[in-house]
């Protein structure tokens, strides 16, 4: 006959929001009971479980009854179990849901495939992808959260920002046509703080195979002797599809 109830049932994974387990002991006709000891069996990541409370046996509407407050940093779902001489009473376990707090741009993540190098041909791509937590490193679930990779010159971006879905994340990816070595930086938001885990990416880009249409001779002019000493020079610029100078060229 004995229950528990927790209130609220969800909270969120900050350490500050709790819910309130509550037992009321009672005994075979109804009848509240105090001075019950009723054991919160130890739940991992939940504070306040593991202990003990006593139902109060001063007259009120809490006679009989007793609580303990529950937090936690870290979202999920938790069992919460409570008994009375090593039976769980009615309600018991009762489902503690955590949720991540706000998106935080000191602890949300970014990452780049692959590791690069890749092709400047307009083509080859990068994937930026975006983890949206909260203070705590819980992943923030639910949809909407924005980040943005302010604009860099020579470096062609899918979209200025996007979007998480329901997983916490979101991708962009970025291209070139110019080859060479590319900082980008993050925001959480348009116009919002900068991302710090970490504060910055590289992304490079090579040149591509030569191309003959788009590679060069150049040949210095004018009157040189015949004396198997003096000599014209021939330069050659070897470049790919896009323009850019490839590097080692046979």
């Amino acid at each position: 006959n004995s229950t528990l109830v927790l209130s609220p049932s969800t909270i969120v994974g900050d350490g500050v929001s709790a819910s309130t387990a509550t037992v009321t002991a009672k005994d075979s006709l109804g009848f509240a009971v105090p001075g019950a000891v009723v054991s919160f069996p130890v739940v991992p990541n939940v504070s306040g479980t593991g202990g003990t409370c006593t139902t109060s046996a001063v007259a009120g509407p809490g006679f009989g009854t007793c609580s303990v407050s529950l937090t936690s940093t870290v979202s999920g779902s938790y069992a919460i179990h409570a008994t009375i001489g090593g039976t769980d009473v009615g309600g018991s376990p009762a489902t503690l849901t955590v949720t991540a707090g706000a998106p935080n741009a000191g602890t949300s993540t970014w990452t780049v495939a692959p590791a690069g190098p890749i092709t400047a041909d307009g083509v080859a791509a990068y994937t930026v992808t975006f983890t949206a937590k909260d203070a705590n490193g819980n992943t923030v679930t639910t949809p909407g959260t924005v980040f943005a990779v302010p604009a860099v010159v020579n470096l062609t971006a899918s979209a200025p920002s996007c979007a998480t879905d329901g997983t916490g994340t979101c991708t962009l990816t970025f291209t070139s046509t110019v080859s060479g070595s590319y900082v980008i930086t993050a925001t959480l938001g348009v116009g919002g703080p900068a991302l710090t885990n970490p504060a910055n990416h590289t992304l490079v880009f090579v040149a591509g195979p030569p191309n003959a249409g788009n590679s060069s001779l150049v040949v210095t002019t004018g009157t040189r002797v015949s004396d198997g000493v003096d000599a014209h020079n021939a330069t050659v610029t070897v470049r790919d599809t896009q323009g850019n100078v490839v590097a080692g060229a046979t």
